[in-house]
């Protein structure tokens, strides 16, 4: 696996921060420059901030799909060496897309690393 950049933190510690847009706007840029399997992970990590962005506006059609999308994406990055807990990760998408599901809120969750 290729190092990732220091904005790909920043763009984790907006998401953790519940700062979902512009979590959003600042992995998009790194995203545009990498290769796959890193490309996937951090493509699916903006899919589901922005999954949680559109539910916080009572988007849940919108909401629902792109947790699918990311968590399909994000899956594909589990057997890669990543600082991310992938696993972790998963799980807490899993629970958000069935909250939506129901048309409730997600709860928060943070991306954390695998230390």
């Amino acid at each position: 696996m290729t190092p990732l950049p220091p904005k790909f933190f920043e763009g984790i510690k907006l998401f953790n921060q519940e700062e979902f847009y512009d979590c959003h706007e600042v992995l998009e840029d790194v995203w545009k420059d990498q290769l796959n399997p890193e490309k996937q992970l951090t493509q699916g990590i903006i899919q589901v901030a922005v999954a949680l962005y559109h539910s916080r506006r009572d988007n849940f059609v919108g909401a629902e799909k792109l947790l699918v999308r990311g968590e399909a994406r994000i899956r594909q990055s589990l057997e890669i060496a990543t600082p991310i807990d992938v696993a972790s990760l998963l799980s807490h998408v899993g629970q958000a897309l069935h909250s939506v599901q129901r048309k409730e809120l997600p709860a928060n969750f943070s991306i954390k690393n695998k230390n």
